[in-house]
């Protein structure tokens, strides 16, 4: 008499998830040979510069003759999309540049450290390559702060106006101790991470695909909106974005002197909350004896560039075209 060897359900179910699994990956590399045909074609209809071997996207807008120029600098995490409300509120009244910084969005990384001295060198080789009209204004958003602060200190006989939208301040983070400043920069490292791992997900890529977006595309248009998706899938844009971070620290800018920058042009428009941001912001406009401080109260940081462009547009107009 024989015996029945038994059965063995598992092995049809490894059999099954093999397949299943199988299927997910060919999906998956069909949505990403999708995504980079998509990207490639979104980014061919854009202008692209060279800037010591690499490189850098731009958008630029000229004006009527005898306006002036206005250079738009992105922020942490973003690319020139994010000031696409901005600028088409000055366009026709000012010459508008936009780029995506070195490593960002579409623009080739730096061989080495992009620190604030390499990004100035950068954006005033594109703005002369441009041949972009005098007198030129230099806006900067956010973490490009330290890069406003080196075209001030060392870079003023080629620029004719400087506008701080909200800049980081590390002499902030100083006053208010050691500890929250640390704590303040490991958790936007912590976030930094979190939203790479987010982007580089299946998940992500899918509904990128279906254009579907985890970021507001507030303020953009469409084709706006799918180039920033297509953007933060590029593994060299989060590298530079992790450069940048990882470089923060508690250590000072360049001195914050009253007049030390003379008689350059300068304004400063902020939302900060706390005192010692509020104090860095006032010194820093001090910077020049010709300098201007606004502040805004019940408006958030990250939304000047978007949901809230129209107050940025309408400052920039104010200080630029008056």
């Amino acid at each position: 008499m024989t015996t029945a060897s038994p059965r063995r359900p598992w092995k049809k179910w490894i059999v099954r998830l093999a397949l299943a699994g199988t299927a997910v990956g060919l999906v998956a590399l069909g949505v990403e040979w999708g995504c980079e045909r998509r990207d490639e074609a979104l980014v061919s209809a854009h202008s692209f510069a060279d800037v010591d071997g690499r490189r850098v996207r731009y958008d630029y807008e000229k004006g009527l003759e005898g306006a002036p120029s206005v250079v738009l600098i992105t922020g942490m995490n973003d690319m020139l999309e994010q000031w696409g409300a901005v600028s088409r509120s000055l366009r026709g009244k000012a010459h508008v540049l936009t780029y995506d910084r070195s490593g960002m969005g579409f623009s080739d990384p730096v061989s080495g450290t992009s620190s604030p001295a390499v990004q100035a060198a950068e954006v005033l080789h594109l703005a002369d390559q441009l041949e972009l009209p005098r007198p030129r204004w230099f806006v900067v958003y956010s973490s490009s702060g330290l890069l406003g602060r080196e075209l001030g200190e060392h870079h003023r006989d080629q620029i004719d106006g400087l506008v701080f939208i909200d800049p980081y301040m590390p002499e902030a983070l100083i006053e208010e101790g050691p500890e929250l400043a640390r704590r303040t920069i490991r958790g936007n490292q912590r976030y930094m991470v979190k939203e790479f791992l987010k982007t580089v997900s299946g998940f992500s890529r899918l509904r990128a695909a279906l254009g579907k977006s985890r970021t507001s595309s507030v303020g953009l248009s469409a084709e706006e909106a799918a180039i920033q998706r297509a953007a933060l899938l590029r593994t060299p844009h989060w590298l530079a974005c992790f450069g940048i971070l990882f470089e923060w620290s508690d250590e000072p800018g360049p001195p914050l002197e009253a007049g030390r920058w003379g008689s350059l042009p300068l304004a400063l428009l902020s939302t900060a909350q706390g005192a010692a941001d509020r104090r860095a912001h006032a010194a820093l406009a001090a910077q020049s004896s010709a300098g201007r401080f606004e502040r805004l109260d019940g408006v958030e940081h990250v939304s000047l560039a978007r949901e809230n462009s129209a107050v940025t547009a309408a400052f920039l107009e104010r200080v630029i075209l008056r």
